[in-house]
């Protein structure tokens, strides 16, 4: 099992780690199709941060860049971990 199943078993049942993880790669994957179906993440937008915009499968965000031709995927966590992430940049 490799660590990123490992993480969702954790926070999910172990039954639907190696699925939630599929579907994870499925919806990261398929950006190349429609990039710009993703939503504007509201916590950055509010900041006027409009070049990143997200996708979501059940707690799971990935936060992508769209750049001319090309899809950048900067972080794939779950909300509690961009929660606290967000909550870091807010103390700097």
């Amino acid at each position: 099992m490799c660590a990123k199943t490992i993480y969702i078993a954790k926070n999910n049942t172990s039954q639907n780690a190696e699925y939630v993880l599929d579907k994870l790669e499925e919806m990261i994957f398929s950006l190349d199709e429609i990039p710009e179906r993703g939503n504007y993440p509201p916590e950055l937008s509010h900041h006027g941060m409009r070049e990143f915009r997200e996708v979501m499968f059940k707690f799971y965000r990935a936060i992508y860049e769209i750049s001319g031709n090309k899809v950048i995927v900067y972080l794939c966590v779950d909300d509690s971990f961009w929660s606290t992430l967000l909550a870091g940049l807010h103390h700097r």
